[in-house]
């Protein structure tokens, strides 16, 4: 009966570790940020170097055209990811779209026609995954 205790708690102690251990290292990716307006691109944010400081996200503001209408989305980048953290749209969906990452969706906001994309740097992120016949 003891050694099977002396494994269990082995067993614990390791999935303990490698989850503290997952948690601890840094996340390192190679994405950029792609802030499109009216299939345009407005912005590009490397997404591998923008690292938070004095632990406090990077906020960026976006005006989606070159004259000042009016409208604004204001993101924020935080250890290779983006979301939307405030915008002057009437429904706010893409505030609630939430964090998004290289494989996630793309942010959308219909009123102000704006498209965040996560890519990665290889060319593999605009390849096909399959054909359907």
């Amino acid at each position: 009966m003891k050694s099977n205790k002396f494994w269990i708690v082995l067993f614990c102690a390791l999935v303990l570790l490698l989850v503290l251990v997952s948690h601890l290292t840094p996340r390192t990716t190679s994405s950029k940020a792609l802030i499109y307006a009216d299939r345009t691109l407005l912005v590009t944010i490397d997404l591998a170097h923008d690292t938070t400081r004095l632990g406090k996200p990077n906020i960026i503001t976006v005006h989606p055209d070159s004259i000042y209408d009016g409208r604004y989305i204001i993101v924020e980048t935080d250890y290779g990811r983006i979301r939307v953290l405030e915008a002057n749209c009437p429904d706010k969906w893409c505030i609630r779209q939430g964090w998004i990452t290289t494989g996630s969706g793309p942010i959308v906001c219909l009123p102000q026609r704006i498209v965040i994309r996560v890519v990665g740097d290889s060319d593999s992120d605009f390849e096909l995954d399959a054909v359907v016949g």
